[in-house]
């Protein structure tokens, strides 16, 4: 595997702790990475440990997501942190009940 460390771009985050996930997602978001975005004008959330960040390395999402969960006493179990270069977005369509 290319070491791309010291590209910076559009991070991708994914990670599994124990406790403190509304605390730990919250504490990212507060430093700029976000859980929804827009493309070809729908927005789309991403899974609930599934972050985005518009600049950074892929060790300084790493760092930053170990930090936070050693501030919220939160084990983290496993991440990984990736550079997006392409993406593809499936969003189930709303499916409208018919009354009777």
């Amino acid at each position: 595997m290319a070491n791309k460390d010291k590209e910076e771009g559009l991070i991708l985050i994914s990670y599994d702790i124990k406790k403190a996930h509304i605390e730990v997602k919250e504490a990212l978001q507060e430093i700029g990475y976000f859980d929804d975005y827009t493309l070809n004008k729908n927005n789309y959330k991403l899974p609930n440990t599934t972050l985005f960040h518009k600049k950074k390395t892929t060790s300084q999402a790493m760092t930053e997501l170990k930090s936070i969960c050693i501030d919220n006493s939160a084990t983290l179990q496993k991440a990984v942190s990736t550079i997006v270069k392409d993406v593809v977005a499936y969003k189930a369509p709303i499916i409208k009940l018919k009354s009777k």
